[in-house]
């Protein structure tokens, strides 16, 4: 390797030629400092000395070989010694305090070990048995081996200070513990103000356990953080903090937190100055019930006084009118105090048949007149209700005036014109679809589809269109899907193909919506022709394809060949490149190829052939052509195919060229500088070398390996050139040699051995990176410096070894001579902040930095010492730093004598930490002892005698019993007899459960009872020892009364509800009549009898076709009206719905006989048209030429905001957002001058304080007979409606997809799993120790997991029966426990803390479904982390509501799963249980676990809740109900993993051949002598004439001939106590158990391992012996 390979740039060979100068300038300086070195040395050792002598420092020195230990008299007064006498390590042991003395030669053994300076701290018994506690600083010294040889170092007394704070921790811990257990929310917030002292914002500094659960802030994600972070808290408390600051006086307010959706009384006051403490109790349960109690009132008071229709209330027996409402005075013209004095019948015409009707307590009223004050009559329509009320029957009516209704009906006729005018010139077609066939349809339909009026009618969709969809769906079939789906209630939107007479064919856009009309249920169609969009759309994919083409290949010149024939196309940039004008070069190929270069067209030619015949897969070329100047430009042309002809040949091809002559003349450049710089470094003398540190070989030019010794080399291995380094010099060597600073280059001098001479190098180094900042070797240059003299480095290293002693003292020295400062060491520049030479420059001693109140005080114990050499002063003063900022320091002050002058000998170290320490816990016990006082709980701490030694204001409050009187007392005296035993039992169980709360009336002084919460929480001190007890007690007086208020409000809205004016009941799918109330049976004519079915019933009967057809699901829903001349006219509606995998049907009916005799006289056809307006799913509205609205339906005026009646006659404008009010107008315009025809429009409706509501509108002109355009007609649509439909869809799709998989390929599926698991086992027993045994056991692994999938669709689609079991829940989270696997990474964590319970379930289910979440909490933690099991009891109180549909009133166990995972996203959380949803990777996780989980918790009866934070993990709360515990519990034994076997005959029939071969394979494995048979007959044919020498069958459940159970059956008229085990691909119900009676010895589902199968026949062949 020549030198030229190990340099790379200019850079280097510039960054050599400076080490040159710098080197040489170097050396001048060593020789030129080399007397000044000299000198200080001196002066420092001379220094050090004596203030090592005067100082008295606590100083010892220890050799660890000979046990020699040399004290100062310091020492020897610390640790109570006799300086006289001699002492040795041993001797300081003994005195170490007993208990603490293993504790501390352990820590001094592995701090040897391993460090070269520490800190340690004990406790020494003294001469008198007193205790000290001592604080050691340590320096090692170590021999070459480095093996310590010695240490040295000081030792202080710690006592004062240990106890000190020891104190103030004991207290701060006390107030804590109370602060902590505190149910209220607690926050400590510092103060923060401006320069001006104007206050700017908060800081929280502590925060409560019951903040962090309330909140969902952990501790650590608040402190320290600002207030004004959470801006909309920020802006809630500012105004209370700031006036609690201002007026020094405490501030409580109720406020309701956004953030945490609750009300709470909040407490704020200043415990200290600039610090205020708020204390938040959870008012929302209150003020929810009270609110709840208003509401109610009011929504009475409400919808009795401003209700549209006429109130009244009156006395059922006497039909005094009690109260009437404004509208009910209003509308019959009397005053309230007059109708008050009234009877209620006497407002109708007849009232003596109300009264009638009254007295039937009839609820809804027709052909009644009534008479208002002024002698007018009108008809009325009157709903009754029936109920108790203050001791008495009262009735409510609503009386509604209808008369506009009767007029309304007799203008219908007159409006359908009208109607049918919005119909026939909407600019869409519209067909009207009955029984799938098209009964009505608009002028647009006629000739949009291009067929007569006459073969329009009648026909379908269908025939409308082409036999095949996009996607090959059949036309006929989707139609009839769509149709159905509508029919059900659906509105649907989609894309379809129709065609025309002339066979073409166009895209509509279609949307399907169910109207009703009278009693017909109709299908209203829009069609949309979109062809000119889909044309369109089309066109510009093609474009988009050919410029993202001509992108990816062409970035500069392009030149584009047509291989067909050889015309070219030259892009204008290529010609440009080559100096020509746009349009100059000729467009043939010659053109191109005859401006290539001589020597470069040949292989042009041969790369551009090889990559037309597909013998290379790309063309990359470089090459030189010539320019019109004459001149030659190097070119980088890459090449690519665009299209191919009919015939599969290359047609084009796009070369995109980029010009590089300027790169290649730079390569030539670079090549002959570095042969030049190659020269120059030949005659240097400085060696440059290079080290790789994947290889640690140096590679240099020939200076380096001449300077080491070696010659004629080009590299070395490191460990080479190490082996001529001086042996002093070996051991830093490479750690020198290889320093990572980045800063600069690391100097360092070693020495190398050539013979007998000794030879000094300076080598400077730095490391090297690549482009990733990854280190990859080291640079540097040697040069040989032995020409200095040696002394030079024994002076540099005495030096060295000088400064170290005085750097690792325990403390700052400072000496000051005649003020000015004379040494200094490193402990001060450390301490102060100040650079050395700075201190000795600005002489900084620690008086100049002293804060000015203790100025003094340093001033006067060095007058002190000056005055009086024999004495040594100390003091704790602040000091300012460099930084500004203040630290505590213990300043020693002494004098010393340096040349016949005085000097000071200052020795300081840093005590800021402890200082700071002492301050918090001051402030932490003051803040939390005011928290304490001030909390409104009761607070009370009592020992272990029961005797109370400290409480709280509040508790003073509660108990009406003074604070100094309290102390004296015991909970004897304070609590009743009965109380009393209550918390003796509560005290008792503390140690079991940790905490115990229960609710109890408190006898206060004075006789009045209060009804309180009590909590008791146990605090220990001691390991396992309880020291005393906290009493929590909270006054819920108020609360309880109102819950109480609250429910007897629920209760009489309860009963009011019950007198419900409609018909009700409930019936299975076997039509059988469930339940039904009074209103039903008299409805449908019912009579009383135990047993009904929907066959019996009339008016249902007609339609049970219908209930019983394959289409019934939970979204069966039917809806009709029954006609009777006999018997009542109803209305009714049936809706499907599965509960616990029961189909139900819901049946509401109600009587509208009254109300079919008014509607019955209705003209059809005006009817029909205003159905399909008012009916419509879209809202339509017919609108003048100025604008104005002439007519509209309700859905028009809801998507608008308004009302239609409203609206009609006002103008447009105001209900369109200002925002698109300006386009609209500008359209509308051009529609009335003949424009545009049509215009669609995006709007946003004008409706305050709605920012979600959006329409979609499309206008189009209406012409009348003439010609003219008179009005404009606008449909409006809701977008987003259409979106969740989708969205929705979806979701069951998934279910149905899940369920059908399951059902359809389980057993199929299950059986295939079964061979290919049996040839599995065999392939890995034969293989095993062998190199193949992985592939096999990897074989096993994987089948076990696909069988685990099926496992999982097959409960999709099957009922879970086994969920009776009682189980205890200990056994159950063991047994989860014990199953548990985990990787090594992640750490495990149990908490149980709840006692054995009884829960009733299938424990396999039960265990799969914890599985599920467990297996889910470990993906979440790919690196590590940790998994948490924890166990408690949960008790819900209130029933399920809209809120938690899925909570029943109870007790639960609670299984909390925690992970300190990935988190999940908050709005993602409600997707984590839809069936393959998963945020992994894909083919990762098929996303089929969690919503497993869900299904069978569910079954169970229980819940799911999650909580989750991402980048911090989740938590899976699982709620199980727990049952009465006196049930006996089914014991659970652990799984078998044994082969057991045996030596039986069994018979296997099964119709898989695979699964029969290896079943039959695995029982002959065990032992077992098989026959097997494929179909059931011939093995009937076979037991007939072997059942006696048989021991078991092993039976297939579903199989094609005979069904297994068939099989048995006929196996048991041949032996009656046959023994029969059932192996399927399914899961087996009780159902089917039940039907093999007692022969059925087990069950194996498919596939089953070996193990499973052994231990299943055994205990089918010999459980009675088992």
């Amino acid at each position: 390797m020549d030198d030229k390979s190990h340099i790379s740039d200019d850079s280097t060979k510039k960054q050599l030629l400076e080490e040159n100068l710098r080197l040489k300038h170097l050396l001048q300086q060593y020789n030129i400092d080399y007397k000044k070195q000299e000198t200080r040395v001196s002066l420092d050792s001379d220094i050090f000395q004596k203030a090592r002598s005067a100082s008295k420092l606590a100083y010892w020195y220890y050799h660890l070989e000979n046990g020699k230990l040399d004290c100062t008299i310091e020492a020897y007064k610390i640790l109570e010694l006799n300086h006289l006498e001699k002492i040795n390590g041993e001797k300081v042991l003994q005195s170490i305090h007993p208990e603490s003395l293993e504790g501390f030669v352990t820590e001094m053994k592995q701090k040897l070990e391993k460090e070269n300076q520490f800190d340690i701290s004990t406790r020494f018994v003294v001469t008198d048995g007193s205790v000290k506690f001592l604080s050691f600083k340590v320096i090692v010294e170590r021999d070459e081996q480095n093996k310590p040889i010695t240490i040295s170092g000081t030792v202080a007394d710690i006592t004062e200070d240990y106890f000190t704070f020891n104190n103030l921790k004991n207290n701060e811990k006390l107030f804590r513990s109370l602060f902590i257990n505190l149910t209220d929310i607690f926050i400590i917030l510092e103060v923060v103000k401006d320069s001006d002292g104007n206050i700017t914002d908060y800081i929280y500094k502590d925060v409560n356990p019951s903040y962090e659960m309330k909140v969902g802030k952990t501790k650590a994600e608040v402190i320290q953080k600002k207030l004004s972070n959470q801006s909309a808290l920020f802006q809630q408390l500012s105004p209370l903090l700031q006036l609690s600051v201002i007026a020094g006086q405490p501030q409580q307010d109720r406020l309701y937190i956004q953030q945490l959706d609750s009300f709470f009384d909040i407490l704020i006051y200043s415990p200290s100055e600039n610090n205020l403490a708020t204390i938040w109790r959870d008012v929302t349960l209150m003020v929810e019930a009270e609110s709840s109690l208003r509401e109610s009132e009011e929504k009475y008071r409400q919808i009795f006084s401003i209700g549209s229709d006429a109130l009244f209330m009156f006395d059922f027996l006497s039909g005094r009118i009690i109260d009437v409402n404004p509208t009910g005075s209003s509308l019959f013209g009397y005053s309230k105090f007059s109708l008050q004095k009234m009877l209620f019948t006497q407002l109708s015409v007849t009232p003596e048949k109300l009264k009638e009707e009254i007295i039937k307590e009839k609820t809804l009223l027709y052909d009644f007149s009534f008479i208002k004050n002024d002698l007018s009559v009108f008809p009325v329509e009157v709903s009754l209700s029936y109920f108790n009320w203050s001791g008495r029957k009262v009735s409510v009516a609503s009386v509604r005036d209808i008369s506009e209704r009767i007029s309304a009906q007799e203008n219908l006729v007159k409006s359908e014109q009208k109607f049918k005018q919005l119909f026939n010139f909407s600019n869409d077609a519209i067909l009207i679809i009955k029984n799938y066939h098209i009964i009505e349809f608009n002028q647009k339909s006629v000739s949009l589809f291009g067929i007569s009026a006459e073969n329009l009618s009648n026909n379908t969709l269908w025939n409308l269109s082409p036999s095949k969809q996009q996607g090959n769906e059949d036309s006929r079939a989707k139609a009839v899907e769509y149709i159905q789906s509508t029919l059900l209630g659906n509105q649907l939107q989609f894309e379809w193909v129709f065609k025309l007479p002339n066979q073409s064919t166009f895209f509509a856009d279609i949307k399907l919506s169910p109207i009703i009309v009278g009693k017909d249920k109709l299908v209203q169609v829009i069609v949309r022709d979109i062809s000119p969009q889909k044309a369109s759309q089309k066109e510009l994919i093609m474009r988009e394809e050919l410029w993202k083409s001509a992108l990816q290949t062409s970035n500069t010149g392009i030149v584009d060949w047509n291989v067909i024939n050889n015309e070219v196309f030259f892009s204008p940039v290529f010609e440009k490149m080559l100096g020509y004008e746009e349009g100059e070069l000729s467009p043939k190929i010659e053109e191109y190829l005859n401006r290539v270069h001589t020597d470069d067209l040949e292989p042009l030619n041969r790369a551009i052939n090889d990559y037309l015949l597909a013998k290379s897969n790309q063309f990359l070329f470089e090459y030189r052509v010539r320019c019109k100047n004459g001149t030659y430009k190097w070119l980088h042309s890459k090449g690519k195919i665009y299209s191919y002809n009919d015939h599969g040949k290359v047609e084009r091809v796009i070369i995109s060229n980029i010009d590089i002559t300027k790169q290649k003349i730079q390569a030539e450049k670079t090549s002959e500088e570095l042969h030049r710089y190659s020269f120059a470094n030949s005659i240097s003398q400085l060696g440059y070398w290079e080290l790789d540190i994947k290889t640690m070989i140096v590679s240099g030019n020939q200076n380096t390996f001449s300077i080491l010794g070696f010659d004629n080399t080009e590299q070395l291995s490191l460990r080479q050139i190490e082996k001529t380094i001086h042996p002093e010099d070996q051991q830093n060597f490479i750690g020198q040699l290889l320093s990572k600073t980045e800063l600069s280059a690391h100097d360092y001098i070693f020495r190398i051995v050539w013979g007998n001479t000794t030879q000094y190098i300076l080598s400077r180094s730095r490391p090297v990176r690549n482009t990733k900042n990854i280190l990859t070797g080291f640079k540097g240059t040697f040069q040989n410096i032995s020409t200095l003299k040696e002394d030079t480095v024994s002076i540099i290293n005495s030096k060295k070894l000088l400064d170290n002693v005085l750097d690792n003292l325990h403390g700052a020295i400072q000496v000051v001579l005649d003020g000015k400062i004379i040494f200094t060491n490193a402990k001060a520049t450390d301490i102060s902040g100040h650079q050395s030479k700075d201190i000795y420059n600005q002489n900084i001693t620690p008086l100049s930095i002293t804060v000015a109140e203790d100025v003094s005080m340093v001033k006067k114990i060095a007058e002190t010492v000056i005055t009086n050499p024999l004495r040594r002063e100390n003091a704790e003063v602040r000091i300012e730093t460099k930084n500004g900022r203040f630290k505590w320091i213990k300043l020693h002050v002494s004098s010393i004598e340096i040349k016949n002058s005085k000097a000071l000998l200052y020795e300081f170290i840093d005590i800021s930490s402890r200082k700071k320490a002492e301050q918090e816990l001051q402030f932490s016990e003051k803040q939390y002892k005011s928290i304490v006082y001030n909390s409104r709980t009761a607070i009370a701490v009592v020992n272990t005698k029961r005797e109370i030694i400290f409480a709280n204001n509040a508790f003073e409050t509660i108990s009406g019993i003074g604070l100094d009187e309290i102390k004296s007392k015991s909970l004897d005296q304070i609590f009743s007899k009965n109380e009393t035993e209550d918390i003796t039992k509560a005290i008792t169980e503390i140690l079991q459960s940790g905490s115990k709360q229960f609710v109890s009336e408190f006898d206060q002084l004075g006789n009045n009872k209060l009804m309180i919460r009590m909590t008791i929480i146990p605090v220990e001190t001691k390991e396992n020892e309880i020291d005393y007890l906290i009493f929590y007690i909270e006054d819920i007086e108020k609360e309880a009364k109102t819950i109480l208020a609250l429910n007897e409000e629920n209760n009489i809205s309860q009963r009011f509800s019950q007198q419900a004016p409609y018909g009700f009941a409930i019936a299975n799918s076997k039509n059988e009549v469930l339940r039904y109330n009074p209103t039903f049976a008299e409805d449908v004519n019912l009579q009383s009898k135990t047993k009904v079915t929907l066959n019996e019933i009339e008016a249902i009967f007609p339609y049970l076709n219908q209930l019983n057809s394959s289409l019934i699901d939970d979204n069966f829903h039917i809806a009709y009206e029954t006609e009777s001349s006999t018997t009542k006219n109803l209305s009714i509606e049936i809706k499907g719905q599965t509960i616990d995998n029961e189909k139900l049907f819901f049946i509401y009916t109600s009587d509208i006989t009254k109300k079919k005799q008014h509607t019955d006289n209705l003209f059809y056809q005006a009817e029909r048209f205003k159905g399909i307006f008012d009916n419509s799913p879209i809202g339509i509205v017919l609108v003048d030429k100025n604008r104005n609205i002439i007519i509209s339906n309700h859905l028009f005026g809801k998507h608008l905001g308004s009302e239609s009646h409203k609206m009609n006659f006002t103008k447009i404008d105001s209900y369109i957002d200002t925002q698109y009010l300006n386009e609209f107008i500008s359209q509308f315009a051009q529609l009335f001058t003949g424009i545009i025809s049509s215009f669609q429009q995006t709007i946003k409706p004008n409706i305050p304080n709605n920012e979600n509501q959006w329409i979609a509108a499309s206008i189009s002109i209406v012409k009348d007979s003439f010609g003219d355009s008179r009005y404009a007609i606008m449909v409006v649509d809701d977008i987003s409606k259409i979106k969740n439909d989708e969205k929705e869809l979806v979701a069951n799709e998934k279910i149905l997809t899940l369920r059908y998989v399951g059902q359809s390929f389980g057993h199929q599926f299950n059986n295939l799993m079964m061979g290919i698991y049996g040839n599995a086992y065999l392939l890995n027993k034969n293989l095993r120790n062998t190199q193949l045994s992985r592939y096999s056991e990897t074989l096993l692994t994987s089948t076990s997991q696909a069988s685990e999938l099926t496992h999982k669709l097959l409960l999709f689609s099957e009922k879970n029966n086994n969920l009776n079991v009682l189980l205890g829940s200990n056994n159950l989270i063991n047994e989860i426990i014990s199953s548990i696997k985990i990787p090594q990474s992640i750490t495990l964590q149990t908490v149980l803390n709840h006692k054995n319970e009884v829960i009733t379930g299938d424990m396999s289910q039960l265990k799969r479904a914890l599985n599920y979440i467990l297996e889910n909490a470990v993906e979440s933690m790919p690196n590590s982390g940790q998994l948490t099991i924890e166990t408690n009891i949960a008790y819900f109180e209130q029933e399920a509501n809209e809120a938690n549909k899925e909570i029943i009133k109870g007790k639960y166990l609670r299984i909390v799963v925690s992970d300190t995972g990935e988190g999940i996203a908050p709005q993602l959380i409600s997707k984590i249980f839809d069936p393959f949803f998963s945020t992994k990777p894909s083919g990762h996780n098929i996303g089929l676990g969690l919503p497993m989980a869900k299904k069978i918790v569910n079954e169970h009866n229980g819940f799911i809740k999650v909580y989750s934070t991402p980048a911090q993990g989740s938590s899976f709360n699982i709620y199980l109900p727990i049952i009465d515990s006196s049930k006996n519990i089914t014991s659970i034994q652990p799984d078998e993993q044994r082969l057991v076997k045996g030596s039986a005959k069994i018979l296997l029939i099964d119709d898989e051949e695979i699964v029969r071969i290896i079943t039959a394979e695995l029982l002959s494995e065990l032992g077992y002598d098989v026959y097997s048979f494929a179909s059931g007959k011939n093995a009937l044919t076979f037991y007939k004439d072997n059942h006696s020498t048989i021991n078991l069958v092993l039976l297939d459940k579903h199989m094609p001939d005979m069904d297994g159970f068939e099989v048995y059956k006929e196996m048991k008229t041949i032996n009656n106590e046959v023994k029969v085990v059932l192996l399927t691909g399914l899961e087996i119900d009780d159902e089917i158990k039940g039907l093999f009676s007692q022969n059925l010895c087990g069950c194996i589902q498919k596939p089953v391992s070996i193990e499973k199968l052994s231990s299943s026949i055994a205990e089918a062949l010999y459980k009675n012996e088992l």
